[in-house]
């Protein structure tokens, strides 16, 4: 008797159905996975390249409002003539000097033209020299003199100029901005539509394959229907993980958009912030100071008394505004440390004077007890600051008569500076909300609230960046005392 050979031939064709099935899904697999490689390596590159873009940007941002602190600085010494308003213009020199350096570096990788670049050298330096020579007339010729370069309008075309170049330069950063976007977009999209057509020819193949499985099911020996379950596990497995990256994928995409809906609404606040604000702010303090000083003829007591109102609520909002900028600089990470070392009790010299005009209208004794030998390794203009803060809060909430001190001791590797008064003290429940932003513990010994709420907490962080810490002692009617550490040199 001769066996039919059809059935056998049909075997042998299923039997190579399922053997080239299985294949092509498992080279399938291995290209979305070498797919799913290549595209995350892509998004990593562009996001890269787009937090390089945000960072140029916000060095050209950094720029101009340097510049502007540097006018401001000028203009302040010209009006007042007071030596310790130049702090602020040398630090801000100082500044404006490393921002220029890191936007060279960072133009090395953008396509900046080095003409654009050159000018806004060109321009930076006429801008200072300017100030300086405002400085050097208040210094030699008197108030009048100085007040004369303001009229010539050099200062606002130098500006106009330096604007100008800023934005052309913003411009191509930020259409090479939208490029990258755009390529990021498109290598998104071209990844997911990989998935997605990798995960129908899978599912399809698995199909025929489970097809062709589920009729030869009923010859095949027990051996078969083991191997036809270990299929079915296969194409779940295959399943899910094809599930996960497509879902992995989205929310990646998310995220991304996220990101850069974020920054762009950080930057957009941070420029109004710096253009729309500080700017008129500036000119109001300054217009309001040549009101008070009467040049051009005496001012009525009420008239007198409407210009210290205005400024007073004026300095008060730009103090607001400079703390609100130096707060969000923080905490984007864009403040860089300069530490060096230096001797304590030269950096609180240099802030008491600034701070002893306020103690004096209320008769207040400022003592420092900080000893020559107190050598710290931190960032000096930034623990000038914290200094400054720190005893401009203790003469607000200290009463006429009374007394602040700072004083600083060894331990281990730090110093300990605190910063106390004879205050009306806070309650044990406020000493941890009270370095919150925006956070007021009560009224001033005038009976009002003062200041933005935003001293301690930009304090805080400070402190934090150099790796040290601050706390409180304090109690009702006993005074205050603010501690901090820093590094020892």
């Amino acid at each position: 008797m001769v066996e039919n050979p059809a059935p056998l031939r049909t075997s042998a064709r299923r039997d190579l159905l399922v053997k080239t099935g299985f294949a092509l899904a498992l080279l399938i697999l291995a290209g979305l996975g070498v797919q799913s490689y290549r595209s995350t390596e892509a998004l990593i590159r562009h996001a890269d390249q787009v937090a390089h873009s945000y960072q140029v940007i916000g060095t050209l941002d950094d720029v101009e409002i340097q510049m502007l602190e540097c006018e401001s600085g000028a203009r302040g010494y010209v009006l007042s003539g007071e030596e310790s308003v130049l702090i602020p213009y040398y630090d801000s020199m100082r500044r404006l000097g490393e921002t220029i350096r890191n936007l060279e570096s960072q133009a090395t990788e953008s396509p900046v033209d080095p003409r654009l670049m050159a000018r806004l050298k060109t321009l930076v330096a006429e801008g200072l020299a300017f100030h300086q020579e405002k400085i050097k007339s208040r210094r030699t010729q008197g108030h009048e003199a100085a007040s004369r370069l303001f009229l010539t309008g050099k200062g606002v075309r130098i500006m106009t100029s330096l604007r100008d170049v800023l934005n052309r330069m913003e411009q191509v950063e930020t259409s090479l901005l939208e490029r990258r976007y755009a390529n990021a977009r498109a290598d998104a999209t071209a990844s997911l539509q990989a998935l997605l057509v990798g995960t129908f020819l899978s599912f399809t193949i698995l199909l025929l394959v489970y097809y062709s499985l589920e009729r030869e099911i009923a010859r095949r020996t027990r051996s078969e229907e083991v191997i036809h379950k270990f299929n079915e596990e296969l194409e779940s497995r295959i399943a899910a993980r094809t599930a996960e990256l497509t879902a992995s994928n989205r929310e990646l995409e998310l995220r991304s958009l996220e990101i850069e809906r974020a920054n762009r609404l950080k930057s957009e606040f941070l420029t109004r912030m710096s253009h729309e604000l500080r700017t008129p702010m500036n000119a109001i303090v300054g217009f309001s100071d040549l009101l008070a000083e009467e040049t051009d003829g005496p001012l009525s007591h009420t008239h007198r008394r409407f210009v210290g109102h205005i400024r007073e609520g004026a300095r008060h909002l730009l103090a607001l505004i400079n703390d609100v900028l130096d707060l969000s600089k923080i905490e984007a990470g864009r403040v860089d440390l300069s530490p060096v070392e230096f001797r304590a009790p030269e950096a609180v010299s240099e802030v008491l004077p600034v701070i002893k005009p306020l103690a004096e209208v209320k008769k207040l004794d400022i003592l420092s007890k900080v000893e020559m030998e107190v050598l710290v390794y931190a960032d000096r203009t930034r623990f000038k600051q914290i200094l400054y803060n720190l005893l401009s809060n203790a003469v607000k909430f200290t009463p006429e008569g009374g007394s602040v001190w700072i004083e600083a001791r060894r331990e281990g590797d730090r110093w300990s500076f605190t910063v106390g008064d004879t205050g009306v003290g806070i309650p044990p429940e406020e000493h941890v909300t009270i370095f919150e932003e925006f956070h007021q513990v009560g009224t001033t010994t005038k009976g009002v609230k003062e200041g933005t709420g935003l001293g301690l907490a930009i304090t805080k962080r400070l402190v934090e960046l150099h790796g040290g810490g601050i706390w409180l002692e304090s109690a009702p009617g006993k005074g205050s005392r603010f501690t901090f550490t820093l590094p020892a040199a």
